[in-house]
C-alpha cells in the first residue's frame, strides 16, 4: 500500500468524540500524519505519543479500535513498520473489539510474514498471532516450515500454540530436538507450558541445555522471556502437583550446581520466584546455597534470596555470612543485613564494629519488629555516628546520598527500640532533632527521663513544636504531651493539621487526637461536620471518614456522627475503598451494633463486589443474629475469593466473625494452610515468606477453634 493512500478517510472518523488515555482523541489524526512526514524527530515523537495514548501500558480505548486500520495500512506501506506492528499486537490483546479490528486487517498483515527483514517478520507474527481469525493459523503454519531464521521460527511456534493449540502441540516435540536452534528449543519449552503439555525429560534437558537463557528470545509480548528459567519453574509450581514441583526443583538444583556463574545467577533469580510461589521451596533450596556463599564473589541475587529466608537459616549458612560480613564493601553490608534478621546476636558486634559502613544492615536493624540486641559497644557506636555530620562527596551517587540523609532516622529508630537504656544518647538525639524531626520526638518520649534530662528534652520539644512544618510540629507536640502531660502544644498543632486538605496528614492527625481524649472532641466534631472541604482521592477520603467516626465513637459514644460518617464512607469510595479500610469500617459497624442497623443495605450491597465481601461479612455478622445470615453462602464467597485479596487475612477476619464452618468448608479452609502453593503473594518481597507463614499459622488456629466444639462433643459423648 502507498503511504499517500494509507490515511484515506482519516478525517471522516469521529476522533473528537472518542477517548484515549489522556482524554479526547482529537490529536490522533495529526499524530498519524506525523508518522508519514519528512521530519524524523517529529515522527519519533508522534510514535511515542501513540504508544502512550492509545495502548497505554497495554490498556486500550475506543480510539484504539478506530486507529487500528490506519496503523495496519501505515505498517504495510513501510512506515514505522516494526513499531506499528508491535502496537497492533498490544491492541489485539487489549480487548475483544480491538482483537477483531486487528483480525480484519489480516490481508495487509499476512504478506509481512514474508518480509525480507527478520525483525519485520517477527513483529508481524506478534500481531497476526494475537488475532482469532481462521486464516491466521494456516498462514503462520506455512511460514513455520519455510522460515530459515531460528529466532523467527521460535516466534512462529509460539504463535501457532496460541492460534491452534491442538495442531501446534504436535510440533513441540519436534522443536525440542537437540539439533534445532537454541531459540526454537526454548520457545518449544515455553509453548508447551502455555499449552498445558505435561512436563517431560525432553523439556528438562532442552531447557538446561540452552542456559543461560536470559535474552535468548526477543522480549516480544510474552511473559517470562526476560527470565525463562524463572518463568518455567514458576509455571510448574503453579500447577501445584508433586510431579511438577519435583520438575521445578530438579531444574533449580541442576542450574544452581552449574559451574558457570551466569547460569547460577539466573538460577538464583528463579529460586527467588520459586520461594514466592511454593512453601516447600525454602527447604529444598537452602541446602543448595552454602556452596554459592563459599564461591569467590557471592552475588546480590544470593543475598536477596537469603534475606527473604533469613528466619530459616541454620549454621551452615550463618557461618559463611559471618565471614562475609567481616569483609569490605557492599557484599559485607549485604551479608550483615541477612545476619541482622537471621542471627541478630551474631550480627550485633559486627554492626557495632563497622556501623558507618553498614547502611543496609543499620536500616534493617532499625526496622525490626522486636528490639535488636542491646550492647554498650553498639550504643556508643550509634551515639558517635549520630553526632557526626559527614560532608557529601562531589562524586557521591544518589543511593549513597539517600542513605546518608536517612542515617539519623535509622539511628534514632534503633535507639527507640531500647527504651530507657538509650537515655545516655539524649545529647545526640537532641542535636539530631532537626535532622530526624518525625522520629526523634517519639524516641525521646520513650526514654523515661527524669530531672534535668527531662527538662532539657521538654524544652527542646516545645521549641520544635512552635516552629517548622505541620508534621514536625505535631510530632514534637505529641512528645511534649507524652512526657509532660501538657496538652496545649498538641491542641495547637492538631488544629493546624486538621485545617489542611492533605488526607494522609488528616488521617495521621485523627489518630493523634485520640490520645488527647475529650480535649480533642471539638476539633474532631468540626472535621466530621465540615462537608464542604474538597479532598483528593475518594479512597483516602473514605478512610479518613472511618477514622473520624471511630475516634468520636470511642471518645464520647457519638453514635449519630459515627454512623453518618460510615454511611458516607462506603458509597463515597465505591470500589476504590481499600479492602483493609473497608474491613476497618465494618468492624466499627459491628462494635456500634444496633444503632448502625441502617447501614445493613450498604453492607449487603458490598457483597456484589468480590474484593469487599470480607468487609460486608464482618459488618453483617455484627448486626445480625447468626440464624439471620446465610452462613454457608457467605463462607463460600469468602473462600472463593481468598486468592484475589491483596490482604487475604481480611478473609480470615470475616470467617472468624461468621463463626464455625461445616465439614466441607472447614476442609477448604484447612487446605489453605496445608497446600504447597502460597496464599500471600503480594507485599514487600522481603516479608512475603514471613507473612505467608503467619497466615498459615492463623488458618491452623482458626481451623482448630472451629473444630473444637465437635471434638468436645465427641469427648462428652464418650464419657457418657
Amino acid at each position: 500500500m502507498d503511504s499517500t493512500r494509507a490515511l484515506d478517510g482519516l478525517d471522516q472518523r469521529p476522533w473528537p468524540g472518542l477517548e484515549h488515555a489522556y482524554g479526547t482523541a482529537e490529536d490522533v489524526p495529526d499524530l498519524l500524519r506525523a508518522l508519514t512526514g519528512e521530519d524524523e524527530e517529529e515522527a519519533e515523537e508522534a510514535l511515542e505519543e501513540l504508544w502512550s495514548s492509545i495502548v497505554h501500558q497495554g490498556t486500550v480505548y475506543p480510539a484504539t479500535v478506530e486507529a487500528v486500520p490506519f496503523l495496519a495500512r501505515l505498517a504495510a506501506a513501510g512506515c514505522c513498520t516494526t513499531s506499528l506492528l508491535g502496537m497492533l499486537a498490544v491492541a489485539a490483546e487489549g480487548s475483544d473489539d480491538c482483537c477483531a479490528a486487528v483480525g480484519a486487517q489480516l490481508p495487509l498483515l499476512l504478506p509481512l510474514l514474508e518480509a525480507p527483514e527478520a525483525e519485520v517478520r517477527r513483529a508481524a507474527i506478534w500481531a497476526v498471532g494475537r488475532t482469532e481469525e481462521a486464516g491466521a493459523a494456516e498462514a503462520v503454519g506455512r511460514r513455520y516450515r519455510g522460515e530459515p531464521d531460528g529466532s523467527v521460527r521460535a516466534e512462529l511456534l509460539s504463535a501457532l500454540i496460541r492460534l491452534d493449540p491442538a495442531g501446534g502441540t504436535e510440533l513441540i516435540a519436534e522443536a525440542l530436538d537437540p539439533g534445532e536452534p537454541a531459540e526454537l528449543r526454548l520457545a518449544a519449552v515455553l509453548a508447551g507450558l502455555e499449552a498445558g503439555v505435561p512436563w517431560s525429560a525432553e523439556q528438562h534437558a532442552a531447557l538446561l541445555a540452552v542456559l543461560p537463557a536470559n535474552g535468548l528470545l526477543e522480549p516480544g509480548l510474552d511473559e517470562g522471556r526476560d527470565a525463562p528459567l524463572a518463568a518455567v519453574c514458576s509455571a510448574l509450581l503453579e500447577r501445584d502437583t508433586d510431579k511438577d514441583r519435583a520438575a521445578a526443583f530438579g531444574l533449580l538444583t541442576a542450574a544452581l550446581g552449574d559451574a558457570r556463574e551466569d547460569v547460577r545467577e539466573e538460577a538464583l533469580w528463579a529460586a527467588d520466584d520459586a520461594v514466592t510461589a511454593s512453601r516447600s521451596a525454602p527447604g529444598v533450596l537452602l541446602p543448595l546455597l552454602a556452596p554459592v556463599l563459599d564461591g569467590p564473589t557471592p552475588s546480590a541475587a544470593a543475598m536477596r534470596l537469603l534475606l527473604r529466608l533469613a528466619e530459616s537459616l541454620d549454621d551452615s549458612l550463618v557461618e559463611p555470612l559471618v565471614r562475609l560480613a567481616a569483609g569490605e564493601g557492599d557484599l559485607a553490608d549485604q551479608a550483615l543485613t541477612v545476619l541482622v534478621r537471621a542471627a541478630p546476636e551474631r550480627a550485633a558486634p559486627l554492626l557495632a564494629a563497622r556501623l558507618a559502613d553498614r547502611p543496609g544492615a543499620l536500616r534493617t536493624a532499625a526496622g525490626l519488629e522486636g528490639a535488636f540486641p542491646f550492647s554498650g559497644e553498639l550504643l556508643a557506636a550509634v551515639r558517635e555516628l549520630l553526632a557526626s555530620t559527614p560532608e557529601r562527596r562531589p562524586d557521591e551517587p544518589l543511593y549513597a546520598m539517600t542513605q546518608r540523609h536517612n542515617q539519623p532516622i535509622h539511628l534514632a529508630l534503633l535507639l527507640g527500640q531500647w527504651g530507657e537504656r538509650a537515655a545516655p544518647a539524649l545529647p545526640e538525639l537532641l542535636a539530631a532533632l532537626g535532622r530526624a524531626s518525625l522520629v526523634v520526638p517519639k524516641v525521646l518520649a520513650g526514654l523515661a527521663l527524669e530531672g534535668a534530662a527531662r527538662t532539657a528534652a521538654v524544652d527542646a520539644l516545645r521549641a520544635a513544636a512552635g516552629s517548622g512544618g505541620t508534621d514536625e510540629r505535631l510530632a514534637a507536640a505529641r512528645a511534649v504531651y507524652r512526657i509532660d502531660g501538657d496538652p496545649a502544644p498538641l491542641l495547637a498543632a492538631l488544629e493546624e493539621a486538621l485545617a489542611g486538605e492533605d488526607p494522609y496528614r488528616l488521617r495521621a492527625a485523627v489518630g493523634v487526637a485520640g490520645e488527647l481524649g475529650s480535649a480533642a472532641l471539638p476539633l474532631l466534631r468540626g472535621l466530621a461536620d465540615d462537608g464542604g472541604r474538597e479532598l483528593t482521592a475518594p479512597a483516602l477520603r473514605a478512610d479518613l471518614a472511618v477514622a473520624v467516626a471511630e475516634a468520636l465513637w470511642e471518645l464520647d459514644g457519638d453514635e449519630v456522627r459515627a454512623v453518618r460518617l460510615l454511611g458516607s464512607a462506603f458509597p463515597a469510595a465505591d470500589d476504590l475503598l481499600l479492602p483493609w479500610s473497608a474491613v476497618h469500617a465494618a468492624r466499627l459497624v459491628a462494635r456500634i451494633g444496633a444503632p448502625a442497623a441502617g447501614l445493613r443495605p450498604v453492607l449487603e450491597g458490598l457483597l456484589e463486589k468480590p474484593e469487599q465481601v470480607p468487609a460486608a461479612v464482618v459488618g453483617l455478622a455484627g448486626l445480625l443474629r447468626r440464624e439471620e445470615l446465610d452462613g454457608g453462602l457467605l463462607a463460600d464467597r469468602l473462600l472463593d475469593g481468598v486468592e484475589v485479596h491483596w490482604r487475604p487475612e481480611t478473609v480470615l477476619d470475616a470467617l472468624e466473625a461468621l463463626g464455625p464452618l461445616d465439614g466441607e468448608r472447614l476442609g477448604r479452609l484447612a487446605a489453605l494452610a496445608e497446600r504447597d502453593r502460597r496464599v500471600v503473594r503480594s507485599g514487600a518481597d522481603v516479608d512475603l515468606v514471613v507473612l505467608d507463614e503467619r497466615f498459615r499459622d492463623r488458618v491452623r488456629a482458626l481451623v482448630q477453634a472451629f473444630d473444637r466444639p465437635r471434638g468436645a462433643k465427641a469427648d462428652d459423648d464418650a464419657a457418657s
